[in-house]
């Protein structure tokens, strides 16, 4: 009777969790994130800078289950990343492609002018601004600029100022534009005449 020999089965690389596209603001950070199953199983992450259909290169030192990025750039929208798990058996296991997404901070183009209306008379204001799912909010300040509140209902890139009274006068009015994970800018403020009548 020979001695008792172990058969050893080892098993392919194979990927149970695919990353997923992630959407994030300029400046943040974000990961991307795979498991997968086999013997001895490495990961390399990779990078398309042209998207899912361009060519993946292999990203220096990317090489665990989780891949994080920091202080994303505008430049980097639209970039592409996978991951290849090899093992002790071939072939290598090649994940799907996920996209990354980002979104840059509002920035106000277009900003609020003076108005100079008589009372009784409507007054407008307009502001204009870039960014992807920003949101308006039009402020008034009573004192001069010191401190501005919040108008309500004043939501929009537009805010009317109906039937000026005397009281208005010198007031000064200006927008928030929030977006990308609640990051205001703040536009000028305009100020706003009231001319009485005779």
């Amino acid at each position: 009777v020979s001695n008792a020999v172990t058969l050893t089965v080892n098993s392919a690389a194979a990927i149970g969790t695919q990353p997923s596209n992630a959407s994030a603001c300029q400046g943040s950070n974000v990961s991307f994130t795979a498991a997968a199953t086999g013997t001895a199983i490495s990961y390399q992450w990779q990078l398309s800078t042209t998207g899912c259909a361009g060519t993946f290169t292999n990203i220096t030192g990317a090489t665990s289950a989780t891949y994080n990025i920091t202080n994303l750039t505008a430049a980097m929208n639209n970039y592409a990343y996978r991951v290849v798990v090899s093992g002790s058996c071939a072939p290598a296991a090649t994940s799907s492609c996920a996209s990354l997404t980002v979104t840059a901070p509002a920035s106000i183009t277009t900003q609020p002018v003076a108005a100079a209306v008589c009372a009784g008379a409507d007054a407008g204001f307009t502001a204009a601004a870039t960014g992807t799912g920003i949101s308006y909010q039009w402020q008034v300040s009573t004192d001069g600029g010191v401190s501005f509140s919040n108008i309500a209902g004043a939501s929009s890139a537009s805010y009317t100022v109906a039937g000026a009274t005397a009281a208005q006068n010198n007031n000064r009015y200006r927008v928030q534009v929030t977006n990308c994970g609640n990051v205001t800018v703040n536009s000028d403020a305009a100020i706003l005449t009231v001319n009485v009548l005779p």
